[in-house]
């Protein structure tokens, strides 16, 4: 019986109880304990004993109701938490919580232990949050971008990184925000942003904030690639190359992927002025500067450095120079590509 029902059940009782004992009259009686005597009407003797026992019945279902209250509230908040670590494990991230019913506090802490990864099917759980997400996982991982602040994640989450690259590929504002204020973004979505604005013809967008992008080598080279693919004339001049390029220590294979990236888009002047001053203060750019050589065919520069060096260096490029003195010419993606 529910508390209120109970309560004017009870009032109506004591009423009609009340009108009872005053109907018939019965006059007033006397209790006497000991020398104290108390002498009352009947109806009080009758009525006041059940009152009482009526308030402190009220008294006593309220206070159940309230500890049965807190109790489900608890379970609720456990509920809700429990959810919050299963969205946490599926969208990547680890999180420690403390449940106070002690038996879902033991299921957290297992599935704290486990991985939760999501097979990409329709959710059909009983849960209607844990649905939504899944098939927001799912949207995020067919590279849709998402809004997930409604499902409170850790900002190191795997769900919440790939969202943001989602973001920075299908936006080129967002992405170009990355690239002008690259202080405020880790190092992988500025990378992102950097090679999607530069896949969207953007360099000159680029050229602005190159100081302060600290650059890798897959970045640079995709800056060279927009660079050399400029129709009217390069962006970027010898000294800015050599100045990126030299941060980066490149290898002698990386000298040479520049030196043919460069080699049918910038001017003879330039090109071997570049690889001149690469082979001045870096050793490893020698085989480029020599292949830049060859190919413009500045023999005779070639010549005296291939003379100038120790019988095992450059044998490559030795072989070249002996068969284009005995007449036999060959290119050198034709003998070492």
């Amino acid at each position: 019986m529910g508390i209120k029902r109970f309560l004017v059940l009870g009032l109506v009782y004591v009423v009609v109880l009340s009108g009872l004992v005053v109907t018939l009259g019965l006059g007033d009686y006397s209790l006497k304990v000991f020398d104290y005597q108390q002498t009352l009407p009947v109806v009080v003797w009758v009525v006041l004993p059940t009152f009482l026992l009526f308030l402190f019945t009220i008294m006593h279902l309220v206070f159940y109701w309230i500890k049965g209250s807190i109790a489900t509230n608890a379970i609720k908040n456990d509920e809700a938490k429990l959810i919050q670590l299963i969205k946490h494990k599926l969208s990547g991230s680890n999180t420690d919580i403390e449940l106070k019913n002690i038996y879902m506090d033991n299921i957290a802490q297992t599935l704290s232990k486990l991985k939760i990864t999501n097979d990409k099917n329709k959710a059909d759980t009983p849960n209607k949050t844990i649905n939504s997400f899944i098939e927001t996982i799912n949207n995020i991982q067919n590279k849709q971008f998402e809004n997930l602040k409604e499902f409170n994640l850790n900002e190191t989450a795997t769900i919440v990184a790939q969202n943001n690259l989602n973001k920075i590929l299908s936006d080129e504002s967002y992405a170009l925000s990355i690239i002008k204020k690259p202080q405020n973004y880790d190092e992988n979505d500025i990378k992102v942003a950097f090679v999607q604005v530069l896949k969207n013809n953007k360099i000159g967008n680029i050229k602005s904030s190159l100081d302060s992008i600290k650059l890798d080598n897959e970045m640079f080279f995709s800056l060279v690639e927009a660079n050399s693919n400029e129709t009217k004339e390069l962006i970027f001049g010898n000294q800015q190359i050599i100045d990126i390029a030299n941060d980066l220590k490149l290898t002698s294979y990386e000298y040479q992927k520049l030196a043919k990236m460069y080699l049918n888009k910038m001017a003879p002047e330039q090109l071997s002025s570049l690889f001149e001053k690469f082979f001045a203060t870096d050793e490893n750019s020698s085989e480029a500067y020599l292949f830049v050589l060859f190919e413009l065919g500045m023999i005779d520069d070639m010549r005296e450095i291939l003379s100038n060096s120790k019988k095992s260096e450059y044998t490559k490029f030795k072989a070249l120079m002996q068969l284009k003195e005995t007449g036999n010419y060959y290119t050198y993606d034709n003998l070492f590509s």
